[in-house]
Formats: structure tokens, sequence, C-alpha cells
């Protein structure tokens, strides 16, 4: 299988996430409803074949999506897109 990893990499944002960076292009509710039970079982699938962490990988303004995320198990979002809004410390002291 390769060298040993410590993470699994998600690059979401060109399928779902964002347009031009502003606006979310699924609503957290409809993410949560058609997505999530996919990511219930994607992310414990991941971690599963070893200890890794998992990473999402997206652009734009992301806040209405992160708790989702962290409830479905993510461990990492990266990078932040500064020039959408995201503020990392805010994000941090929310999220911890």
């Amino acid at each position: 299988m390769g060298a040993p990893r410590d993470f699994v990499r998600r690059a979401d944002s060109s399928v779902l996430l964002l347009l031009f960076a502003l606006l979310l292009l699924i609503s957290p509710v409809l993410f949560r409803e058609f997505m999530m039970p996919y990511y219930r079982e994607l992310i414990p699938f991941q971690k599963s074949l070893g200890n890794y962490k998992v990473i999402l990988d997206s652009d734009g303004d992301i806040s209405l999506l992160i708790p989702i995320w962290l409830d479905a198990g993510l461990d990492v979002l990266w990078p932040f897109e500064v020039q959408a809004g995201m503020d990392v410390l805010q994000v941090r002291r929310q999220f911890g």
C-alpha cells in the first residue's frame, strides 16, 4: 500500500460548494438531507483504514457548512479563503 499516511484529503469545492467564492451552491438543509448520509459513511470508513485525520479542501465562505462537516467527523478544514470572508481566528474561537 506504499508509505504510511497521516491523513485523507477530500476536495469537494469543485463539486458542490461555492459559486464565485461567495454563495453556496447547496443550502445547509439540502446538504444535511442529501450529502450527510454519505459523509457519515465515508468519513468513518476513511478513518478505519488507519490512524487518519480527514481533511476537507474547500474554497469560499464555508462557514454555514462547518458545523455539518464537524458533525460528520471531519477533522481539518484547509485552506481558508480570506478573500471570501473566512476568518480563521473566528472559526477557531467558534469551533475549537
